[in-house]
């Protein structure tokens, strides 16, 4: 899994950087950048909250390996469209894991995506998932 975070940095579309494809797609379309944006950061913060809440279904399971693949899922998506430092986007993420994981749960996540993703935002992902980390 760790060789596998490495190659992340490899991700096209079609031969394309993931940001330019989008760029272009939302301009041939007629989608103001903004606009385009907005859609992006809300796709993002979505599929972050969905990998966080299936990784700790997994977790409880026993399903260790799968649960690091949703960690990877968000370390990939991340590391393509870093998500904005204190987006409402991910205030609202937070919000809502709050309300589904406890304390000792979230924690428990930010340290298997810490041991999955080591050179991930660890701090992005505290954020998401309402928790805070010492500066270092």
């Amino acid at each position: 899994m760790i060789a596998a975070a490495h190659e992340i940095g490899a991700t096209q579309i079609n031969g394309e950087n993931p940001r330019f494809f989008l760029a272009g797609l939302a301009g041939n379309i007629g989608l103001d950048k903004f606009r385009a944006a907005t859609l992006i950061c809300s796709s993002v913060a979505a599929r972050t909250r969905a990998c966080f809440l299936q990784c700790w279904a997994l977790e409880i399971q026993g399903k260790r390996s799968e649960a690091l693949d949703e960690l990877l899922k968000i370390y990939r998506i991340h590391n393509i469209f870093p998500p904005e430092e204190n987006s409402a986007e991910m205030e609202m993420v937070a919000g809502g894991l709050k309300k589904n994981l406890q304390v000792s749960e979230r924690v428990h996540l930010l340290s298997l995506y810490r041991s999955i993703c080591t050179n991930g935002n660890l701090r992005t992902a505290a954020e998401v998932l309402g928790l805070s980390i010492p500066d270092q």
